[in-house]
């Protein structure tokens, strides 16, 4: 990944994280929608954004990972849980469902950027490594 894009995604998760977070603290929001329990809907799709952004942005390791894929879970279980049992000192109300729904968002998100981290670091067949890769040529000869 360019450096400039890989700072774009980190500028754009920092921005995202602050808006999210002022957002989830703001006293006495209120999420109104079609079906009961809307706001479940919304935790969901903003924890997904949340999820791939901070996995896309190259913090938790490389994008398309095992170890990228495991440290955004990680990082974003912990924040959700954090999120919510903070809410309680802002007038709002911490509640389980809210957490679980943030956490399904995240596991979303991190499992999407997952596969296009995968399908962007994917060599077409045949291509050989560029020079100076410690990648092995696909027909078992030395180079």
């Amino acid at each position: 990944m360019r450096r400039c894009s890989r700072r774009l995604l980190i500028g754009a998760f920092v921005v995202y994280a602050c808006l999210l977070a002022m957002l989830t603290h703001w006293p006495g929001m209120v999420v109104e929608g079609p079906v009961p329990r809307s706001d479940l809907l919304a935790h969901i799709g903003a924890f997904a954004v949340w999820g791939a952004l901070l996995s896309l942005s190259g913090l938790p390791g490389r994008v398309g990972t095992r170890r990228n894929l495991l440290m955004t879970l990680g990082i974003g279980t912990a924040y959700a849980a954090l999120d919510e049992w903070s809410q309680q000192f802002f007038g709002r109300v911490s509640a389980l469902d809210d957490f679980f729904a943030d956490v399904v968002g995240i596991v979303c998100g991190a499992m999407t950027a997952h596969v296009v981290g995968r399908v962007l670091n994917a060599r077409p067949e045949g291509r050989k490594p560029r020079p100076g890769s410690d990648a092995q040529s696909t027909t078992g000869t030395p180079e």
